[in-house]
């Protein structure tokens, strides 16, 4: 309810924040926003990045979160070829780890709304699926979950780097790159939203009903150079 909005937790997740990149710029934005037009506490503002420019009590760094770390990379690497033996056993051990940090970062804060950065764009392979995981043991084990807000600024079907992934990558894609757990989505343009569409229908062949879900859940977000957001 709208009287609520400003007692409620916030957690905003992405890579880094605070630097000189898009999304960085774009989540000072949001945080201005919702500091100024919905009387959000700062306090009640928090980020789990995995590096950020400058410290603060409401940034927790992980730097297994970052899109930089050696796990997250040899990902990317092999995104074609596929994985196998020890790089699969490094990834899974990488993926638990970040669940772990991301689920700590939850209960501990008591957040109540995750607004993502990019959980669909394979720059954040690790953190995405870890937290795609999250909520699938959440929810098999009834545990209440966070609102998951997605702000999508870039995904794999807009990069022709990531047309042809090996079989192995395309199941982790499916499983949480945003995965079928996202509850709403912020796209920044309409054709992000168009071409996603495709994404979400074979995602719904696994958990009928998602697509028309986010057919409703969704919005356009614009960029602006005049206004916040």
């Amino acid at each position: 309810r709208k009287k609520d909005v400003s007692r409620l937790k916030y957690g905003i997740i992405h890579s880094q924040v605070g630097l000189s990149d898009g999304v960085s710029i774009v989540m000072a934005q949001i945080e201005s926003v919702m500091a100024k037009e919905m009387k959000i506490p700062k306090e009640n503002i928090l980020y789990l990045v995995g590096a950020a420019k400058h410290s603060s009590p409401r940034i927790i760094k992980n730097k297994i979160l970052w899109h930089k770390y050696i796990v997250n990379k040899t990902m990317l690497k092999y995104y074609s070829k596929g994985y196998g033996g020890s790089i699969s056993e490094r990834i899974e051990k990488t993926i638990n780890k970040t669940k772990e940090a991301i689920e700590e970062f939850i209960t501990k804060n008591k957040i109540d709304v995750l607004i993502v950065h990019n959980s669909s764009h394979p720059v954040n392979f690790i953190s995405s699926i870890a937290l795609s995981r999250y909520y699938r043991d959440s929810v098999k084990s009834k545990k209440k979950t966070p609102k998951y807000v997605l702000w999508w600024h870039d995904s794999h079907f807009e990069r022709k780097r990531f047309t042809n992934p090996a079989g192995d990558v395309k199941r982790y894609l499916l499983q949480g790159v945003p995965g079928k757990y996202v509850e709403y989505i912020l796209f920044i343009n309409s054709l992000q939203c168009d071409i996603s569409m495709d994404y979400f229908m074979e995602l719904d062949k696994k958990s009928p009903g998602f697509y028309e879900r986010i057919l409703k859940n969704h919005a356009v977000v614009y960029k602006d150079r005049k206004s916040v957001v």
